[in-house]
């Protein structure tokens, strides 16, 4: 939870942790949709968020499966309160640097996606010298016809 304020935070220090929690939650989803889930609901806002004490936050997650929306599982972590005055480093080492990974892991599994956006950006690119090189030329001609035009 960050706006701005204090920062409370869950972390599994290692995949076993993650996995029992996964498991304690009898959240029966891969781990796809588990974290794009988790990252959806945060930058949605979809997370509900609970102060239990001025301490700690519990915070409930809907894991969701893309393909069939009505299985749906709760997720939910107590946070501790890291700091009530973090750093931008705190914000990026704990919120920035997991989510990103979280939406990493939701696209690893599609190996297609990488060459799509590779064939995307690189015929965009072209595209991009096709245009450059064409408005040179009707530069390049432009100024030899206006002469000519003009007599």
């Amino acid at each position: 939870e960050f706006g701005g304020g204090p920062l409370f935070i869950k972390e599994f220090r290692t995949d076993d942790e993650l996995t029992k929690a996964k498991a304690d939650a009898r959240v029966n989803l891969p781990w796809a949709p588990f974290f794009k889930s988790i990252a959806s609901d945060i930058i949605k806002c979809k997370a509900t968020i609970t102060n239990p004490s001025s301490s700690t936050r519990m915070a409930a997650f809907t894991i969701t499966s893309s393909k069939d929306l009505t299985v749906q599982e709760p997720f939910s972590v107590k946070m501790d309160l890291l700091s009530r005055n973090p750093s931008p480093k705190d914000l990026a080492l704990y919120v920035i640097c997991p989510m990103t990974r979280m939406t990493q892991a939701a696209w690893a599994k599609d190996p297609e996606r990488e060459l799509r956006i590779a064939r995307a950006t690189t015929g965009q690119a072209a595209r991009s010298v096709y245009v450059a090189t064409g408005k040179d030329n009707i530069s390049r001609m432009r100024q030899k016809l206006d002469p000519l035009r003009q007599q």
